[in-house]
């Protein structure tokens, strides 16, 4: 299947990811246009030409470069993109978790008016798990097996609530608790390896969220878990949304959970942002050669689909240690012209604050036919029973590869 091909049937190849968006605009028109509300709140975060590089004996990798983005009290910020783009080397750097050699080497993090990234290292502990707090990509290798779920989950609320020992084991059954985790009271006494992924999925989500913290920055959090417990995943990551006000930073690559999830999209490739968009614009109107190509990727539910070619992006991610001239995304862009090639394209605000970094208008004729998508449903959202029983669609990367297991610089070798 060709590119253009691709983008005509978008509406099938997307189509789970469609229903999702579908079903969010529709939450949206109910609730007095829901999707608009987080825009109207105060930022709580404000990142600013964040820059970070891995320095090795080969060369220099530059993980993520002058990145910008901010993020809204209650909102959901998705940030997406293939293994390596440069995601949770982004999210380790804004809470200066980056081991060495990855280093920050230009930029700001503002939260509320305080730049981070010049905090010294006590502050930061301040900061970190009282006020935003992180669920890590594998909880396996996250929680500690040596320790009880006790150990690992009263040191934070020891640290940052001030509780005794007494007060914090409540606190820490409490939370357990309110995960979804049954009998929290003998479950808090059990070793990591004595829960299944997705529990322990659950004390990676009730330790970052003990504190109360204004921002949760989510890496992976349904990775490795089969579709029920995603589902459990992303509804309890609403409702505690909903209950206490936070701000959720979504770091993934699966469209769906994207579609079901977030208030705006950030897109990222080869360390850059490369669009910018509330969650709905993206899936009705995507602007950039490699979100079209990614919204092409997903598998079709339609009969009419089933036995043709799944599209693929051509060509893989280039090598961080040897990036091409001009525009990462040249070198596998259908788009691609000259200057592609040789001038690296800005980051332009559009209107209604979206942002976009191309060359090319990809939705005028002479680009190829613009993405069709699906048309909005006229009637109520579909429950959960009128969606597709069969397994999640793939994930738009799978077929390159694994993703890199390192939650500290695994962006950066991809």
């Amino acid at each position: 299947m060709t590119m253009p091909d691709a983008m005509n049937t978008t509406a099938a190849g997307s189509s789970a990811a469609g229903a999702h968006a579908a079903n969010a605009a529709n939450a949206a028109d109910a609730a007095g246009a829901h999707a608009a509300t987080p825009s109207e709140r105060p930022i709580i975060l404000d990142v600013k030409g964040l820059s970070t590089d891995f320095v090795m004996k080969r060369g220099t990798v530059h993980a993520v470069r002058d990145v910008d983005f901010n993020v809204h009290a209650g909102e959901v910020l998705a940030i997406v993109g293939e293994s390596g783009s440069g995601k949770s080397v982004a999210s380790l750097s804004i809470l200066q978790l980056l081991q060495a050699p990855g280093r920050v080497v230009a930029g700001e993090v503002c939260y509320r008016g305080r730049d981070l990234l010049a905090l010294p290292k006590r502050e930061m502990r301040d900061i970190r798990g009282n006020h935003i707090s992180m669920i890590f990509q594998e909880p396996m290798t996250s929680l500690n097996p040596v320790f009880t779920i006790e150990d690992q989950l009263t040191e934070s609320i020891r640290t940052h609530m001030g509780l005794d020992k007494k007060a914090a084991s409540e606190r820490a059954i409490e939370m357990l608790r309110l995960v979804g985790i049954p009998s929290p009271e003998k479950r808090v006494k059990e070793y990591p390896h004595q829960m299944s992924g997705g529990m322990r999925q659950r004390v990676m989500t009730a330790m970052a969220l003990s504190c109360d913290p204004d921002l949760l920055i989510a890496d992976e959090p349904t990775t490795a878990l089969d579709v029920t417990i995603q589902a459990q995943i992303l509804a309890l990551l609403a409702d505690l949304r909903e209950k206490i006000g936070m701000a959720v930073i979504l770091i993934t690559h699966d469209l769906g959970v994207v579609a079901e999830s977030a208030d705006r999209v950030v897109v990222m490739y080869c360390g850059q942002v490369v669009e910018e968009a509330t969650a709905q614009t993206l899936f009705e109107r995507p602007l950039h050669p490699y979100t079209l190509g990614l919204l092409a990727s997903i598998p079709g539910m339609e009969d009419t689909e089933t036995d043709e070619q799944l599209y693929m992006i051509p060509g893989m991610v280039p090598n961080p240690l040897n990036l091409p001239p001009g525009c990462a995304f040249a070198p596998r862009c259908t788009f691609c012209i000259e200057q592609c090639k040789s001038e690296m394209p800005p980051l332009v605000e559009l209107e209604g604050g979206r942002k976009l970094r191309c060359f090319v208008d990809v939705t005028a004729e002479s680009a190829g036919p613009a993405p069709t998508l699906p048309d909005e449903p006229t009637g109520p959202a579909p429950t959960l029973s009128d969606e597709p029983t069969g397994p999640a669609p793939a994930s738009p990367v799978e077929s390159a590869g694994p993703a890199p297991t390192s939650t500290d610089s695994g962006e950066a070798s991809a």
